[in-house]
């Protein structure tokens, strides 16, 4: 994508980069489905069930491990690798909250893939 002067991008520049990363995603998630259930359940693991200090590091770079093998251009990478993982710019206190958002944008994914496909989740 090519950098306006002003590095403002339009409401259908925005809608547009969504739709390539829901498509990105969408496309990671069919290619590695076991993966992509690892990430969901450790997410609901960090968001559901208390996450001591000293087992963040470990947690944290195991997730983000995942989160970088779905690959860039995903929902799972551009954003929320770099805040999870803790060596970058992830930090304990925000852990959870990221996990809890990455969490809600996983959710928009399947509403997106059910609009799209007509799926729906049989539990």
């Amino acid at each position: 994508m090519e950098a306006r002067e002003t590095d403002v991008l339009t409401v259908e520049e925005l809608k547009a980069q969504r739709e390539r990363a829901l498509e990105e995603t969408d496309r990671a998630v069919r290619e590695r489905p076991e993966l992509a259930r690892r990430i969901q359940g450790v997410l609901c693991r960090c968001v559901n069930l208390p996450v001591d200090v000293d087992d963040y590091v470990r947690c944290a770079a195991i997730l983000a491990d995942y989160l970088g093998e779905m690959g860039p251009g995903t929902l799972y990478y551009e954003y929320f690798y770099e805040n999870i993982h803790p060596s970058r710019m992830g930090r304990a206190r925000f852990f959870r909250f990221e996990c809890r958002e990455l969490l809600r944008q996983l959710e928009e994914l399947e509403i997106w893939r059910r609009k799209r496909r007509g799926l729906y989740r049989v539990k």
